[in-house]
């Protein structure tokens, strides 16, 4: 499996271990608003027995509900804790693309250095073909006004105007051949410089919704909380109202 295979991984990891501690919150908190809408939908006799019965019964669930908001709050404390780790990761990763961020930098001045370093030695074979093709011309200005020499100096002019025009030919061979080569290059560092940005672009957006993915979590939790002790507070109140009925029963 790829690196960036397992970057994408691990969140999902993460939220599917959260997900059934979110669930079990939300289940508990719907359990306690079923009981309690049971209990206020059910007759009460105007009778002392049955509102002892009644208080009792409520009793009994406001001591289930602190319970089950006991083990919400243990069940949140975990969840810190996950999300603790989750945190550490992201700094891991935000490390990463800062890795990565500073490795493109060190790249692109390569890929400068090594343009800049291609035009300046264009620069100079180009002088020095134009220097060879000056000594060409002299040679052969020479050569058109030494034609009275003998043939012996005339034969040598044109082995070193041959041996001249043999230089130039293997100069632009080993022109072309280091040009190719440099441009082979240039292509190799562009893509790596083009496969290190697709992997800074998606780390940058894993971390962004990793992000959101906490913030979802914690936006959940605290929604829970917040039914539960609504939930207990119309408990209470109840209890409040079934007290007062049996004083006045």
């Amino acid at each position: 499996m790829s690196e960036e295979a397992n970057v994408i991984e691990f969140p999902q990891k993460i939220a599917a271990a959260e997900m059934p501690t979110v669930n079990v919150a939300k289940a508990s908190a719907e359990q306690i608003l079923a009981e309690q809408v049971l209990v206020e939908k059910t007759p009460t006799p105007h009778t002392t027995p049955s509102a002892v019965n009644s208080s009792l019964q409520t009793a009994e669930y406001l001591s289930i509900a602190q319970d089950k908001i006991l083990e919400l709050q243990k069940n949140i404390e975990t969840l810190h804790e996950e999300n603790a780790n989750v945190a550490a990761a992201g700094e891991l990763w935000k490390q990463r693309s800062n890795n990565s961020e500073q490795d493109l930098v060190d790249l692109k001045n390569k890929y400068d250095a090594i343009k800049s370093s291609k035009e300046t030695e264009e620069k100079i074979f180009t002088i020095t073909i134009e220097k060879q093709n000056k000594q060409m011309d002299g040679l052969k200005k020479s050569l058109e006004e030494s034609e009275l020499i003998t043939e012996e100096k005339l034969s040598t002019y044109k082995l070193i105007a041959s041996d001249l025009e043999n230089r130039i030919a293997i100069i632009e061979r080993e022109k072309l051949t280091l040009l190719d080569g440099k441009n082979k290059f240039i292509s190799d560092l562009q893509k790596q410089i083009n496969t290190l940005q697709r992997i800074n672009a998606n780390d940058k957006k894993k971390l962004q919704k990793f992000s959101n993915l906490v913030n979802e979590k914690e936006r959940t939790l605290r929604n829970t909380i917040k039914l539960l002790r609504q939930t207990l507070i119309s408990l209470e109140i109840g209890d409040a109202e079934n007290s007062e009925l049996s004083l006045v029963s």
